[in-house]
């Protein structure tokens, strides 16, 4: 068993695009991480492992995520880290509609395979195997 400390950072990438007109508050997806998590040289998460992300916050202009959990050996392992906001709102437009001023509204997107990077607000142990 390895202890990850507090303040460890893990980065992810989305596997899916989320938008603040379409995800609500508990919605949970899945990323991958873009980097494997070392302690004292050995992997104890590997690059690829599957995390578990959830909705924190949404309003018009802020979509906040958190890590859930990490998926390893096909066990799921509860995380505790920070809450990262999505990227600032984006015009979004309905090329159909002619009335350009009723078609811009404001979505904040955070897209498929953007990086995350959150830090662990709490210690967790993760079993390593050899």
């Amino acid at each position: 068993m390895i202890t990850l400390p507090k303040g460890t950072a893990i980065s992810a990438a989305a596997r899916q695009t989320l938008a603040t007109d379409k995800n609500k508050v508990g919605d949970t997806f899945a990323a991958s991480l873009t980097e494997p998590i070392q302690v004292n040289g050995k992997t104890v998460i590997p690059k690829g492992a599957q995390v578990n992300c959830r909705i924190v916050k949404v309003n018009k202009h802020e979509l906040k995520v958190t890590l859930a959990s990490v998926v390893i050996h096909g066990k799921s392992y509860p995380l505790d880290t920070n809450s990262i906001a999505g990227p600032k709102s984006h015009p979004k437009t309905d090329s159909k509609n002619v009335d350009k001023a009723k078609a811009n509204k404001d979505v904040t997107l955070l897209a498929a395979k953007s990086k995350l990077t959150f830090k662990l607000a709490k210690p967790v142990t993760i079993p390593v195997k050899g």
